[in-house]
């Protein structure tokens, strides 16, 4: 066997292990055995390379590119989430509306503005806290 189907092989069980043994979220741990088959050093001929698979390779799996997009501003969204973000645009838009109808108003227009360049659900997922807390 070579040294890439043992690094494989290794992956694969350090993964499954994890997902059995351990209370660590299964998208860190899959994202954690992906990262490590594009990173660990390989020996070969010429002499070292990193990873079993390229990362084109590694990206094919997940076959549309609109949903990488969408996954990737996710995390933007969470980062807003995270560092308060969120909770100002929640202040400036719908701290005391006057109404209803204004209170629409104020979060259409951000709205609006933001889905002409995001997709429409990351806006939806950093909307929903702000109107939750509202």
């Amino acid at each position: 066997m070579t040294v890439e189907g043992l690094v494989v092989i290794g992956v694969v069980a350090s993964i499954v292990g994890l997902l059995a043994l351990t209370r660590i979220a299964p998208d860190a741990v899959l994202a954690a055995g992906l990262t490590a088959l594009l990173a660990i050093p390989i020996p070969t001929d010429t002499g070292w390379t990193f990873g079993v698979m390229s990362p084109t390779a590694a990206m094919s799996g997940f076959g549309n590119t609109g949903m990488l997009t969408v996954g990737v501003l996710f995390i933007i969204v969470a980062g807003l989430r995270e560092t308060g973000g969120i909770d100002w645009v929640a202040t400036r838009l719908l701290s005391r509306p006057g109404g209803e109808r204004r209170a629409l108003i104020r979060m259409m227009l951000p709205t609006l503005g933001l889905s002409a360049f995001l997709n429409n659900t990351p806006v939806v997922a950093m909307m929903i806290p702000a109107v939750q807390d509202w």
